[in-house]
């Protein structure tokens, strides 16, 4: 199946509501959704960070994302039966919109720093460091 361009809003959290009121039977997105991607470039590096919201019961889930073309953005996606995925793109306007993915990622990581996934958590401290979560990032 392909995305779905869902609009362009105002703010992330206007994305988010636009969410919730086009999917209410799964709009209770309680497990957080660590990213785990660390490219060797650099350029896409999110492992150890919350990077959006799941719903375990229903399969749906939505991640904030940012990319040259969609810009900043959530996806929204929920599997169906089958191999079929329904997937949705929520456009949002920002004149910052790599460092308002970063507030929000900071944002979402801190309150739920110690509950970081082991095997996420081994991953980032792949070079056998210590790293704890500073209030920012993930530092030895």
């Amino acid at each position: 199946m392909g995305e779905i361009d869902m609009g362009e809003f105002s703010s992330v959290d206007a994305a988010r509501d636009a969410i919730k009121r086009n999917h209410p039977r799964v709009a209770d997105y309680t497990t957080p959704w660590w990213g785990d991607k660390e490219t060797a470039s650099g350029n896409m590096s999110n492992r150890g960070f919350v990077i959006g919201f799941r719903d375990e019961r229903t399969s749906a889930q939505w991640r904030l994302d940012y990319d040259e073309i969609k810009k900043l953005h959530i996806n929204w996606t929920q599997e169906l039966s089958g191999r079929d995925t329904l997937k949705e793109c929520y456009r949002i306007a920002s004149i910052r919109p790599q460092e308002t993915l970063w507030d929000y990622l900071v944002g979402w990581t801190r309150p739920r720093s110690d509950d970081i996934p082991s095997e996420i958590k081994a991953r980032l401290d792949k070079d056998g460091g210590a790293k704890r979560w500073n209030g920012r990032y993930w530092a030895t």
